[in-house]
């Protein structure tokens, strides 16, 4: 359902910005409706995350993120 480092079809991770397309050489490739739990155990203070779609499908898409911290979203 999800991949690391590189687009579930196997190709690169690719984002559109506004200034144009991004690669990116860490980060998940997701289906849609996925959702990841991570426990961080109380050891980082940040979280900070580009969220996207691949310009390939861009167009037929939308993209809701939601950061829950302890429960609650953020």
């Amino acid at each position: 359902p999800w991949a690391a480092d590189r687009a579930v079809t196997g190709a690169p991770l690719r984002i559109g910005t506004p200034h144009g397309d991004s690669t990116a050489d860490k980060g998940l490739g997701t289906h849609p409706r996925t959702v990841l739990t991570y426990d961080l155990g109380g050891r980082y203070a940040r979280f900070e995350a580009l969220v996207g779609l691949d310009p390939e499908f861009g167009d037929r898409g939308r993209v809701v993120v939601r950061v829950l911290v302890d429960g609650k979203e953020q």
